[in-house]
């Protein structure tokens, strides 16, 4: 019987560490890498009323590459003050790739543009570009 109950928290163990690992892997996407070209890339993940991460802080005159991904329902992104709107897919249709010059300093909201439930209203982030 002790053994018993011994493999059954040896199991417990190994499952919290495969979880956990996998969550770690999950955060270290939001990184931001640099293409070769010296686009600044970031993955950004949408689901239920979220971004991830929730802000961008790019420098002015920097190229960059936002890719959206959602984790449940079709969503959107709008970014006004750079006149960008585009549907994100739902889970496991695939990503929506935005690129532009951030060539206006500033804080800039992104925002949900795609009604998604009812915390749509507060799906938002923000886009910092730096001088």
């Amino acid at each position: 019987m002790r053994f018993l109950s011994t493999q059954g928290w040896m199991s417990s163990i190994l499952i919290l560490v495969v979880f956990g690992t996998s969550s770690c892997t999950l955060r270290s996407s939001y990184i931001d890498t640099m293409a070769e070209d010296g686009t600044r890339i970031i993955r950004i993940e949408a689901e239920r009323f979220d971004f991830r991460p929730s802000q961008i802080r790019v420098r002015q005159g920097e190229r960059v590459r936002l890719i959206f991904r959602s984790r449940d329902t079709t969503h959107g992104v709008a970014i006004a003050a750079y006149q960008i709107r585009k549907d994100i897919p739902p889970r496991g249709k695939g990503e929506t790739i935005v690129e532009f010059t951030a060539d206006k300093a500033g804080s800039f909201t992104y925002r949900c543009s795609h009604l998604c439930g009812a915390g749509h209203a507060m799906m938002r982030g923000t886009l910092v570009v730096e001088p």
